[in-house]
């Protein structure tokens, strides 16, 4: 079976819209890789509501999430954290500990290693 070609998506709201469609496939990972979890995106009640109906009917879900500035992440993600924090044994946060991996502004998501979410700067308005 060949993989579909990558489908580039357009604006912060089409990243915001996808980000939740992504969050309701995975079965055992969702990794999230962010520069400071952009509020739009993972503080949206839309998205939260998706990942929770997640992880409630998946008891074996993880999510991992990869931060590049743990400050900003933390207001900025207070409701994922509030999430995280009800589900704590689903979730795992991470920062890079070498001054190399603190550098990447790439915005992943990747569920179950059968599809990704990939906007290649915080600011970028274009996303694959």
């Amino acid at each position: 079976m060949d993989a579909a070609p990558p489908t580039t998506v357009e604006g912060r709201e089409a990243f915001a819209q996808t980000a939740q469609q992504l969050v309701a496939m995975p079965r055992l990972q969702l990794r999230i890789m962010s520069q400071q979890l952009d509020r739009a995106i993972y503080g949206s009640p839309e998205f939260i509501e998706a990942l929770k109906a997640q992880l409630l009917a998946n008891r074996q879900l993880r999510v991992s999430i990869l931060l590049a500035d743990s400050r900003s992440a933390s207001r900025n993600g207070e409701p994922l954290r509030q999430l995280a924090l009800r589900l704590s044994s689903q979730f795992q946060f991470r920062t890079p500990s070498d001054a190399e991996g603190l550098s990447f502004a790439d915005e992943t998501l990747i569920a179950d290693r059968s599809a990704y979410l990939q906007r290649s700067d915080n600011r970028a308005l274009t996303a694959k």
